[in-house]
């Protein structure tokens, strides 16, 4: 006589509850730290785009013998911000003269970005400003980072208030 021996296999609802907890236990430990990585990605990024900006308009003044300013946006994004405007957070952009070389969208909501009216590099690469301009980068007053930007154009960034 013929016996089949039928082996089963799969999960038991048992071993299916143990991995749910576990992973769930996994995934509450580790949320709140990949938020707040997240965070950081996107602070370093607003730097990232704003040393971009600084860089291509020191660049564009240099190759085109001719001063060039970034700015904030006014609002259709078309120039600078008529009033002297700190508040960069609705985004910024480079000029020459009425000429708009690029723009640079806002900010993620809860961030801002600060910075003096504007800032104008000389056919030199140097700033019109005879001192050091800096842009500082919020996240809702706890996460902070700012770009200093120097009279001869140099750019340093640190990870703290300005």
């Amino acid at each position: 006589m013929y016996s089949f021996h039928r082996t089963q296999s799969g999960f038991t609802l048992i071993e299916l509850m143990v991995t749910i907890a576990i992973v769930a236990i996994l995934l509450t430990i580790s949320v709140p730290g990949f938020q707040s990585f997240i965070e950081m990605i996107r602070s370093e990024g607003i730097a990232s785009d704003l040393r971009s900006a600084v860089n291509y308009a020191r660049s564009e003044a240099i190759k085109t013998g001719e001063p060039v300013s970034v700015c904030a946006a006014n609002s259709s994004n078309t120039g600078c911000a008529t009033s002297a405007k700190t508040d960069w957070t609705d985004g910024w952009l480079v000029v020459q003269g009425p000429d708009v070389f690029q723009v640079w969208q806002a900010v993620p909501v809860g961030y801002e970005v600060i910075a003096f009216d504007e800032l104008v590099f000389r056919p030199t690469g140097e700033t019109l400003a005879s001192v050091t301009q800096y842009i500082e980068i919020t996240k809702q007053s706890s996460e902070k980072a700012c770009i200093f930007i120097s009279p001869i154009g140099q750019i340093r960034e640190v990870q703290a208030a300005c």
